[in-house]
């Protein structure tokens, strides 16, 4: 007659078994997958596994970018997020609450003034407007395209904006200098 421990015995002998290296050696074995893709698998699934235990830096762009508002990551920067993530406002822009959102796909991100379908579209530093990626800045300094100046998304965010070419006023319009003419000659107040 067997005793009341029995199987629990034979239970833990069979996983002290499996537990061991030979045991995994022998799973490996019988896998069809090549080694070298085994290897990466158990390596995506490692960094996969990884990632909820990585630290989180919480980063805001400079005063002087974003006066007011609340910010856990820095847009221009991408400071405070992880790569599989966007930096944007959460709700309406007018709160300029800037956080990290998930983004479902990484991979075909669109760059500077490529087509987008929303921020979560384009590369770490860069937002959808209008249906375009644009890199977002807090100056002049960080826009590097032909033309480019930081647009101030509004005088509440301060100079926090996307880099892109400013529109021009036709002559007769307003301007306070020649930079804001089509004519690039501003006299006193109206373009020429």
């Amino acid at each position: 007659m067997t005793s009341p421990t029995e199987p629990v015995r034979a239970w833990i002998a069979v996983v002290l078994v499996a537990a061991t290296p030979a045991a995994a050696c022998a799973a490996r074995r019988d896998d069809p997958t090549p080694p070298t893709e085994r290897d990466e698998a158990a390596t995506a699934d490692a960094a996969t596994d990884a990632a909820p235990d990585a630290v989180r830096v919480e980063a805001r762009p400079p005063a002087s970018c974003l006066s007011r508002g609340t910010a856990a990551c820095n847009p221009v920067t991408h400071e405070g997020c992880f790569e599989d993530e966007a930096c944007d406002f959460v709700g309406p822009v007018a709160d300029l609450a800037l956080a990290c959102e998930r983004v479902p796909d990484v991979s075909g991100r669109a760059s500077a003034g490529e087509p987008c379908a929303g921020s979560a579209s384009c590369v770490p530093g860069h937002r959808c407007q209008k249906g375009v990626c644009r890199a977002w800045c807090c100056r002049d300094a960080d826009c590097t395209g032909p033309g480019e100046e930081c647009l101030a998304l509004g005088p509440k965010a301060g100079t926090l904006g996307t880099c892109g070419v400013p529109a021009c006023a036709p002559a007769g319009g307003a301007c306070q200098a020649d930079k804001d003419c089509c004519s690039a000659d501003c006299h006193g107040d109206h373009c020429h």
